[in-house]
């Protein structure tokens, strides 16, 4: 909402479906004027005029109609000849036919407060009274349309921006008066015929189409204060898209979201696909569950008095061992023969075991392989007769009696 300091009450404000527009401040540093030579009464016009303005900048709606809303409220109080006070309102250069009054005696009876909305330009065809509405439009501009650059300010950046001005006035001794204008004002904005390449994109106003009003009463006042040059107040609204905004540093630029794909020196590895880190995490599972197999086989090895069945073509060290430690009381006899195996499986014995059940152990798959005939010595007094047989990993010697089998396994081997 425009306010000026030393004019307090006096109010003006841009809306939106009845909704104030945000507003930002104006960026620009204040101007210092100096009386150039030769200028006189055009330099203290433009001072007087610098020293009453408001300036704001809004964001506008493509395809939005919007209205200029004005106020007098109290502490205001008229004083000396003055008995209206009016709105006088252009928009991108052009003057709107109708201005609000608001009467000395209408604003004290409603306790200090009175507020009237402009709504557009009011014109008349064929006897009738019709209103053109304002309407914000995307309009593509070029910098050689000297039309819109009369009404626009084009900045560094290629962006123009509309301007809705309100000057305020003392006024006095009205008279009757009639609606003078009889044509619409004709937007200039309007689209180039030939549009070019790289040209600037922004918003301007369209006067739609003249809508059919009731009739008015209309007066012709006279201005206090030294006449038009001379508003008490200067509300000025720069509007534009959000871009435009932007451009011109009123609004801070959004920052654009980041890739997420990095090729710096700081960028982190892509992430594993899903399909592979679950392929991983199944084969890592596998094999703990192959490990935790194998332990809990161990430790049902390991234990006193189990039960071991042994199974086809498997090497049982354990059956073995005690089959060596039943033999060693009766001077290498076993006590009684052992059960009959399955066929193709082969029992030997470790070498050098001990009777500790803590000891290791080694359990291997064998091949079947058809059996082996054994050498007997011809005299007894002769050392007995070995054969080495080969297979695979395990190597194993053979003599004429089963208790001095040895079995030799390579575990250096690949």
């Amino acid at each position: 909402m425009a306010i000026l300091d030393s004019l307090p009450g006096i109010k003006g404000v841009v809306c939106i479906d009845g909704e104030p527009l945000k507003e930002y401040e104006s960026t620009e540093d204040e101007v210092m004027l100096n009386e150039p030579e030769g200028l006189g009464k055009k330099f203290d016009v433009a001072r007087h005029q610098c020293s009453v303005t408001v300036k704001k900048f809004i964001e506008s709606t493509a395809g939005k109609c919007f209205t200029i809303k004005c106020s007098v409220k109290t502490p205001y109080r008229y004083a000396g000849a003055c008995t209206h006070i009016s709105f006088c309102s252009s928009i991108d250069g052009e003057n709107l036919s109708w201005a609000p009054l608001f009467n000395k005696e209408t604003y004290e009876k409603n306790s200090f407060s009175l507020t009237r909305e402009v709504e557009g330009n009011f014109y008349k065809e064929e006897g009738k009274l019709l209103l053109q509405r304002l309407q914000i439009t995307e309009t593509h501009l070029t910098q050689w349309d000297n039309s819109i650059e009369a009404a626009t300010r084009l900045d560094g950046n290629g962006r123009y921006v509309g301007d809705i001005e309100v000057r305020i006035f003392r006024e006095m001794y009205p008279s009757k008066a009639s609606l003078v204008s009889t044509a619409p004002l004709v937007s200039k904005t309007k689209n180039p015929e030939k549009l070019l390449k790289g040209q600037a994109k922004s918003h301007s106003t369209l006067f739609s189409q003249g809508e059919a009003e009731k009739e008015g009463k209309y007066v012709r006042m006279k201005c206090c204060d030294g006449g038009r040059e001379y508003p008490i107040a200067i509300f000025n609204f720069q509007y534009g898209s959000k871009g435009d905004l932007e451009a011109l540093g009123v609004v801070e630029r959004t920052p654009e979201p980041e890739s997420s794909f990095s090729f710096g020196h700081n960028s982190e590895p892509l992430p594993m696909p899903m399909s592979e880190a679950r392929a991983s995490e199944k084969l890592f599972r596998g094999t703990m569950k192959e490990a935790k197999a194998e332990a809990e086989l161990s430790n049902n090895n390991f234990r006193g008095g189990s039960t071991f069945n042994p199974l086809p073509n498997t090497f049982n060290p354990t059956s073995i061992k005690r089959e060596i430690q039943d033999a060693e009381p009766r001077g290498g006899q076993l006590s009684q023969a052992p059960p009959p195996l399955p066929v193709g499986t082969t029992t030997a014995a470790l070498p050098g075991l001990s009777t500790s059940t803590s000891s290791s152990e080694i359990i291997t798959t064998a091949t079947p392989k058809p059996p082996v005939k054994r050498e007997k010595g011809g005299n007894g007094n002769e050392s007995r007769k070995r054969r080495r047989k080969v297979r695979g990993q395990v190597t194993i010697d053979l003599t004429e009696y089963e208790s001095d089998d040895d079995v030799v396994i390579n575990l250096d081997s690949d």
